[in-house]
C-alpha cells in the first residue's frame, strides 16, 4: 500500500527533494557560475596594467578548455591571455545567450527615436515607460505590439 503513494512534495522530516527541484537548483547554480565567469572575463579584458598573474592565467585556461577556446600560442604574453579571455567570453555568450524578455509592448524593428529628450529603442523600452509615453502621446505606430 505504501508503494502506491507518490508525491512531488519534499518530505518535511528528512528534507527529501524531488529530481525536478534538484534540476532547477543545478540550473540556477550553473547560470550563477556562468555569470561569475563572465564577470571575471570582463575584468580581465579591461585589466590595467595589462600584466596577467599566474592565477588569472590558470582560471582563463580552465575556462578556455571548458568552452572549447584555443589557448594563446605565446603563454608569456599578457595581451594574448587578455585576447583569450575575450574569446572565451564571446564563446559563453554564443553558447548561452542572454534570455530575451518580450513584454506587453514591442517596438517595430529599427525604431530609435528621441521622445521628450529620452532615447526610445528596444534597449531602453520597458512596459512601464511604454504605457507612460503612450499616455503622453507617443505615436502608437512605432509599436509592433501593445496592450
Amino acid at each position: 500500500m505504501i508503494e502506491e503513494l507518490e508525491t512531488t512534495e519534499p518530505c518535511t522530516d528528512c528534507n527529501e527533494v524531488s529530481e525536478e527541484m534538484l534540476a532547477e537548483e543545478m540550473l540556477a547554480m550553473e547560470m550563477e557560475q556562468r555569470e561569475s565567469d563572465c564577470s571575471f572575463l570582463r575584468e580581465v579584458a579591461i585589466m590595467q596594467p595589462r600584466e596577467i598573474t599566474n592565477q588569472t592565467r590558470i582560471r582563463v585556461k580552465g575556462l578556455a578548455e571548458q568552452y572549447g577556446v584555443s589557448l594563446p600560442k605565446n603563454l608569456q604574453c599578457s595581451s594574448c591571455w587578455i585576447d583569450t579571455a575575450v574569446r572565451v567570453y564571446k564563446a559563453i555568450k554564443e553558447q548561452y545567450p542572454d534570455p530575451v524578455v518580450i513584454g506587453e509592448y514591442q517596438l517595430r524593428e529599427g525604431v530609435d527615436v528621441l521622445w521628450n529628450g529620452v532615447r526610445v529603442n528596444e534597449r531602453t523600452l520597458t512596459d512601464e515607460l511604454a504605457a507612460k509615453w503612450i499616455a503622453e502621446g507617443f505615436p502608437i505606430e512605432y509599436f509592433a505590439k501593445w496592450k
